[in-house]
């Protein structure tokens, strides 16, 4: 069984909608990362100073490189990703004419672009879309 979403029959934009549904799956690979990182024994210096009972001396930098170089392997392409996406959202024109690149037949964003360049006085550009 589907859900109707009509307005994904004419845009392809409206993907950000799956970011939240993300965020469980995004909390539940964390929270593993972390066990795993953390559980005694294994994982960190921290983890296995805890397990022997021990203090580790300098855990903390040793042990904090392993996520941090972790997280930086998953949050810089993302940064880049979304940084590149943003060039889309520069102005109305932009973003309409890269929905319009994607999906030729999606009415509604044609006329937003005609109403965008109506808008800015490009009646030449507005007047055949």
């Amino acid at each position: 069984m589907s859900i109707e979403y009509s307005v994904m029959n004419y845009s392809y934009v409206h993907d950000h909608h799956q970011y939240l549904a993300c965020i469980g799956p995004f909390v539940l690979f964390a929270a593993g990362l972390l066990m795993v990182l953390e559980r005694p024994g294994g994982g960190t210096r921290a983890g296995r100073a805890r397990a022997s009972g021990a203090r580790a001396s300098g855990a903390r930098a040793s042990g904090a490189a392993l996520p941090a170089v972790l997280a930086a392997a998953i949050l810089v392409p993302l940064g880049v990703r979304a940084w590149k996406e943003t060039a889309y959202y520069k102005n109305m024109d932009t973003f309409f004419r890269h929905n319009l690149e994607l999906n030729p037949d999606a009415w509604p964003a044609t006329i937003n672009l005609g109403v965008a360049r109506m808008e800015a006085g490009d009646f030449a550009q507005a007047e055949p879309l």
